[in-house]
């Protein structure tokens, strides 16, 4: 007549003694933020500068084939654009060799290059004002050298460039007057010390440069291949390029391996779930030998093993409830300030502009995930331990209180070896540490192309011009070394 069930019983016990357990829920929410926001961090300004390095590894003058190509002329060019294998190929002349003598150049590699129209689109270069250049009177600059040089430098202004013009070895300085038609996004604003001027192709015969042809470079799309295709391959495609067209050579960016930046990540990443495990493993397991006696009771008085883990496992859930969601908005809110510092002049990276200043929602459920995991791995054996104990052995059972120090001793341990990891990695970096360390000057001149084989012009540093160095009054000491550019 009357019908008895235990089915809601379960949730109250477990509503009961999680309202109990106060100090455990807080310890525990705790390391499970902290865990959280140290995922956070890593899945989202970690990776983002591991991103960056790859970026930055993979930006190379003409982008849009990552620099593959080959040296050829109009001639060549024409021949390649033949090929059937080609998807699409740009011509571009080298206007002059080596760098205008513009004084405010000083310290840069600037390259002045003859393009067609269609290579702007397909190399990335878009315009922030402006237009593009028409004639051989007009040039188009980046805005990373509009920055460097200041109001001298916008649309529509005059500028003139010290050109030099070689001829049977001997240099001459040549001012040629233009105007700047418009300003491009450097897409290559990751090379710190390098810009491209761009002008139409008809540039060196205008201008008379003397550069004939032998340094033009034509940037070549294959079908079929990613930017990101096996250096061998692209080697190999180019090479028969080349041949049947009878060109002057094969260029190509040679891999980086940006391995160890990943497995830093990586690794940084398994620590911080090691450590989370510990603290968390030791939170839950502490709180279950406490408990043990009580779980026993409920054994005796008919309650399962499977219902002793769903008593436990509704209260692992709301404190991972509890500790992950408010992690994840701490984890993002200190993303963006580690994003900043990473960005900041005083770490001085190279790769700093492509550093992302927030977080994605990729980067926080990854970090949410990793959490979870980590959570549900610490709590496994805490559960099997109260799933699998009989009455008689939880009334008399005795957790090793030696085994208890040495998990929190570890997982403390662990705990602070990752902080004191995270800080040096964040805000430990001395940059005038790294200076003294590296650097024994504060300021280097040197002639460009005495690193460069083949015919690429090269002047000595004359001795008057090292002595006037050395005897400047801000000078403290100096030191000039020869090489021998050819052995």
């Amino acid at each position: 007549m009357f019908e008895n069930s235990n089915k809601g019983i379960v949730k109250e016990l477990a509503q009961a003694v999680f309202r109990v357990h106060k100090l455990r829920n807080f310890l525990a929410c705790l390391g499970i933020f902290l865990t959280t926001v140290l995922l956070a961090v890593v899945c989202g300004a970690g990776f983002s500068i591991v991103q960056a390095f790859q970026l930055q590894y993979s930006m190379n003058p003409g982008p849009g084939t990552n620099g593959a190509g080959i040296m050829g002329s109009t001639q060549v060019y024409e021949k390649v654009l033949e090929q059937p294998e080609v998807e699409w190929a740009e011509l571009v002349r080298l206007c002059m060799q080596g760098t205008p003598k513009n004084q405010e150049f000083a310290g840069l590699e600037v390259k002045v290059l003859g393009v067609s129209s269609g290579y702007y689109n397909r190399n990335y270069i878009t315009l922030q004002e402006g237009s593009f250049p028409s004639s051989p009177e007009e040039i188009l600059v980046s805005d990373t050298m509009q920055e460097r040089l200041g109001d001298a430098v916008s649309a529509g202004n005059t500028y003139t460039l010290n050109m030099v013009k070689w001829e049977d070895g001997v240099s001459t300085q040549v001012p040629v007057k233009v105007k700047i038609s418009g300003i491009y996004k450097n897409p290559l604003k990751i090379i710190s010390d390098y810009e491209e001027i761009y002008t139409v192709q008809n540039f060196p015969e205008v201008y008379d440069m003397g550069t004939e042809g032998k340094y033009d470079k034509i940037f070549i799309k294959i079908k079929g291949l990613e930017k990101d295709a096996d250096t061998q391959v692209v080697a190999e495609k180019l090479g028969e390029i080349n041949e049947a067209c009878g060109g002057a050579g094969a260029v190509y960016i040679t891999e980086q391996d940006a391995s160890m930046e990943v497995l830093a990540a990586v690794l940084f990443l398994a620590l911080i779930i090691l450590c989370g495990y510990f603290l968390i493993y030791n939170i839950f397991y502490i709180s279950v030998l406490n408990d043990i006696r009580f779980m026993g009771s409920m054994k005796t008085i008919g309650m399962s093993g499977k219902q002793i883990r769903r008593l436990l496992n509704w209260q692992i859930i709301r404190l991972a409830l509890g500790g992950i969601l408010p992690g994840l908005l701490a984890g993002a809110l200190l993303n963006i300030f580690v994003s900043g510092i990473l960005r900041s002049d005083a770490m001085d990276l190279s790769c700093a502009d492509y550093i992302e200043s927030r977080i994605s929602p990729m980067a926080l459920a990854a970090a949410a995930v990793f959490a979870g995991i980590t959570v549900f791995i610490s709590s496994r054996k805490a559960l099997s331990l109260a799933a699998r104990i009989s009455p008689v052995e939880a009334a008399r059972y005795r957790g090793g209180s030696r085994m208890k120090t040495v998990i929190a001793i570890v997982s403390f341990a662990l705990s602070g070896v990752l902080f004191v990891v995270l800080y040096g990695f964040t805000l430990g970096y001395d940059v005038k540490s790294y200076v003294n360390r590296w650097n024994t000057a504060d300021i280097s001149v040197y002639q460009y192309y005495a690193d460069i084989p083949g015919e690429a012009p090269y002047e000595v540093f004359s001795k008057e011009l090292a002595e006037n160095l050395i005897n400047l009054d801000f000078v403290e000491d100096a030191h000039v070394f020869y090489k021998a550019r050819n052995l």
